[in-house]
């Protein structure tokens, strides 16, 4: 079995350590290996590590500029900090993105339609297109919110640079 097969059933079990250990083995003879990487941003997220779920979040950046997750995980990790130029800077990027509609491949859907004669798998037809259309209201929402900080920001833009500077001159 792959590692990255193995690494996302770990990670369906939120076996988290496991698939730490996994996507770590992967990345040691593939350093650039997106799915490793992101595993591993959401990992230690979810662990609580906030510091390694960034340090791995940038590098998903470097390697894919337009990675919609680690876009969002970067301008909310910034806006837990309240560090509303870096949180503007990631909104803007999220913006910009021009996603197109999470669809399955023809293959797939080919394959559920004729074996969806059994009940088990009629169910994860059904199953398919409720996640596909989860996701892609998920990323709909998360465009919109990030328009909407983008036009927050820009619209008080003054008041929060003269917060930051009081908050810099506080001793």
């Amino acid at each position: 079995m792959s590692v990255s097969i193995e690494a996302a059933r770990a990670l369906g079990r939120g076996d988290y350590d496991k698939v730490i250990s996994l996507c770590n083995k992967s990345l040691e003879t593939n350093p650039g290996e997106i799915s490793s990487l992101q595993m591993l941003r959401h990992c230690y997220s979810q662990k609580g590590d906030r510091e390694l779920g960034f340090l791995f979040a940038n590098k998903v950046i470097e390697l894919e500029p337009e990675n919609f997750e680690s876009l969002f995980h970067l301008a909310n990790y910034y806006l837990d900090l309240k560090d509303f130029e870096n949180t503007y800077h990631f909104a803007c990027k999220l913006s910009e993105l021009k996603l197109e509609p999470i669809t399955p491949p023809r293959w797939f859907n080919i394959l559920i339609k004729v074996t969806s004669f059994f009940s088990k798998n009629k169910k994860l037809q059904e199953d398919c297109g409720l996640g596909i259309t989860k996701l892609n209201n998920w990323h709909e929402a998360n465009i919109e919110w990030a328009k909407e900080f983008k036009h927050w920001y820009e619209s008080n833009q003054d008041a929060i640079i003269a917060h930051g500077k009081a908050m810099d001159e506080k001793p």
